[in-house]
């Protein structure tokens, strides 16, 4: 027996409409007139959680969710950024996977990525790129590990994507004296939602806990502290609806 199904959607069209129809609100907002809670019902945190800590890039540990893996590859596509620095490179799994798309963008683009502790550095990722490299030291010592003289020496647009949690106020701060308009800040896990423990929804005895508002009153502070320079792209922040992301209102453009 032949299948009853039939696909009638006309994706040409479809597409044609999206693409004119005007935007029922601005791209670009302060963070004063975002909500902090998302459409992401919180029961559904410590499943999706499960997902993201045994997300991979090849072989490597990714630890991303579903919305955030789909949502960066569209953003470097559209800022090209010059020049990447990532916050917390873990196992390097997150530096290789954007380096790699930069690359298949045919983007000229270099990722700096600095942790505490390289040990954890999979062989892969330990192969000598010219478009990727590891920093190993403290986020408190950011100044030292990023002087302004290197900072005023790379290429914009920069994106900036702070996934160490330390001292974040202290990393924006110090970038912000360098950072020009276009360049972007990708501050993830602001979802107070999330798992307050590295592994809670994927091992059981660990329980769910959630992680609180702190992170993400801390990055109100900081935008509050620069009326105007930086505002909340709706496109990324709320690509699947409102802060349905990890990264409540974490997604900002500098103007």
């Amino acid at each position: 027996m032949g299948s009853t199904v039939t696909d009638n959607t006309n994706y040409s069209m479809l597409q044609a409409q999206v693409e004119s129809q005007e935007p029922s609100q601005k791209r670009f907002v302060p963070m004063e007139e975002r909500p902090d809670t998302s459409l992401l019902p919180a029961e559904l945190m410590p499943p999706i959680s499960g997902g993201k800590y045994s997300t991979t890039y090849r072989g490597i540990p990714l630890l991303k969710d579903p919305f955030h893996f789909t949502v960066v590859p569209q953003l470097l596509w559209e800022l090209r950024p010059r020049t990447i620095f990532e916050f917390g490179a873990y196992h390097g799994g997150s530096a290789l996977w954007m380096a790699d798309l930069m690359k298949l963008y045919d983007s000229e683009s270099r990722v700096l990525s600095l942790d505490i502790d390289l040990t954890k550095l999979e062989s892969l990722a330990r192969k000598h790129r010219p478009d990727i490299e590891f920093i190993e030291g403290n986020v408190f010592d950011v100044e030292t590990h990023f002087p302004g003289e290197r900072l005023k020496k790379l290429p914009h647009p920069w994106l900036l994507s702070e996934d160490s949690h330390v001292n974040m106020i202290g990393v924006l701060e110090h970038f912000h004296k360098f950072m020009q308009p276009g360049d972007y800040l990708c501050i993830e896990d602001t979802n107070p939602a999330g798992p307050q423990i590295s592994g809670q929804g994927v091992v059981k005895k660990l329980g769910y806990v959630e992680w609180g508002s702190a992170k993400l009153d801390d990055l109100k502070r900081f935008v509050q502290n620069h009326p105007g320079k930086y505002l909340v792209d709706r496109k990324y922040t709320d690509f699947y609806g409102s802060n349905v992301t990890w990264n409540t209102n974490g997604f900002l453009q500098r103007f």
